[in-house]
């Protein structure tokens, strides 16, 4: 099987399995999924070191800023397990965890990078991962309106829609980052597909509105405005304004369709939450977190170099975060959390300078991405992810590729033509 097969084929297994909420653990600290990405991550690195493949300069920055993310989040749990931050901290637990939610992170971005080696290859992954993406917010939709009743869609209490991913506010982060993707298929596609890719893009935006989630929604909007600003000198304003009226009209529809079974719910978060008095209210309660966890650290002001240690925040108060960067910030500290900023940057110029070199379907799938990309960023000001940062990390490698690749066709054309001169 070729390595853009093998990992459509993992992408598609970890989505269904956790779509039908399959355990694929054979214990602690072990599972299928890990099974075969650490027997690709040997495969990868047994193949560069026989052929003596090099990492482009571009990626190795990107890797070494990710390596070093992990040392100063190792050195963070070691110092707190020595009791040097919190009594009772516990190590074991917090050591999986930084495994699993850092560690794994990076592995993932480095295989689905390493195991293809071209554009075409993570093109054709790129697409077969949005269509996995459009089927799952297909099939949300089916079991959220019960056309059936398939009873794979979990509905909270409070009435929110949660997608194959779990919980409402997480799917909806996740969402934010593909809804671009899909209308860069939409630009890039004609005929039947166009069809196809436009009713897939108008059932997930209807999706994301069945979360019910604020901070996605307000991650898609400052996002995009972020990316405009960013890719200011790549995009055409003309261009700009017709995507931005077509995307307008497809939120509206997308809303109207949401709110035909889940009035009330959206009104009840969008209306009532937003326009109310209390900034604990508006806030969902975030503020008073946010305040406690910065009144912690202000308690112990050395907290703001070393942080408390990985998975902290729940051994001191009963909550997350909901807030991925006041997690970096309490975990490891500022230096950790400056080193997560400058990874998502190397990620962002990665991205725009690819664009720059490209053109066509490629050239699409990479803006879709940076303004995904972007909201995602936005949208994780409001809340924790888990179990979608492996899918997120993947694309990113896959992404990452396609944007290497173009850079350097672009440095070998002076090259080839100077060569004939």
């Amino acid at each position: 099987m070729s390595g853009r097969l093998t990992l459509l084929a993992l992408f598609s297994v970890l989505i269904i399995a956790d779509m039908f909420g399959v355990n694929l653990s054979f214990g602690a600290g072990l599972s299928l999924k890990n099974l075969v990405l650490y027997i690709l991550l040997i495969v990868i690195i047994t193949r560069n070191a026989r052929l003596g493949i090099k990492q482009e300069a571009e990626i190795r920055r990107i890797l070494i800023t990710f390596v070093i993310l992990v040392g100063y989040a190792v050195a963070s749990w070691a110092f707190a397990s020595l009791g040097g931050s919190i009594a009772n901290y516990d190590k074991w637990v917090s050591g999986y965890l930084l495994k699993s939610q850092l560690l794994d992170h990076l592995i993932f971005f480095y295989v689905f990078y390493s195991m293809v080696t071209n554009t075409e290859d993570a093109m054709f992954v790129i697409k077969g991962v949005i269509l996995l993406v459009i089927a799952g917010n297909i099939i949300t939709i089916m079991d959220a309106f019960n056309m059936p009743d398939l009873g794979i869609i979990v509905q909270r209490e409070d009435g929110r829609v949660s997608g194959p991913l779990g919980e409402a506010n997480q799917y909806a982060a996740f969402l934010v980052l593909f809804i671009p993707a899909i209308l860069a298929r939409l630009v890039s596609s004609k005929g039947v597909r166009r069809l196809l890719v436009s009713g897939g893009l108008l059932l997930s935006v209807a999706v994301l509105f069945l979360t019910a989630s604020r901070g996605a929604v307000v991650g898609i909007a400052v996002g995009s405005i972020i990316s405009i600003w960013y890719l200011r000198r790549l995009l055409s304003t003309k261009k700009v304004l017709q995507v931005a009226i077509g995307v307008s009209i497809v939120f509206v529809i997308g809303l109207g369709i949401a709110v035909t079974k889940y009035g009330d719910t959206l009104e009840e978060r969008f209306v009532t939450r937003t326009s109310a008095a209390d900034i604990n209210t508006v806030s969902s309660s975030r503020y008073d977190i946010w305040k406690g966890a910065m009144d912690k650290q202000i308690e112990q002001p050395a907290s703001f170099i070393t942080g408390f240690g990985w998975n902290s925040f729940k051994q001191i108060f009963p909550l997350a975060t909901h807030n991925t960067y006041l997690a970096y910030l309490f975990f490891i500290g500022i230096p950790g959390l400056l080193i997560y900023l400058l990874l998502v940057y190397r990620i962002l110029n990665l991205v725009r300078r690819g664009i720059a070199c490209s053109a066509g379907d490629v050239r699409n799938i990479l803006v879709g991405f940076l303004f995904g990309f972007s909201a995602l960023l936005v949208a994780i000001f409001f809340v924790n992810l888990y179990a979608p940062w492996l899918f997120i990390w993947a694309y990113v490698g896959l992404v990452a590729r396609v944007s290497t690749e173009q850079i350097r066709k672009a440095r070998d054309v002076p090259s080839a033509v100077a060569a004939k001169a």
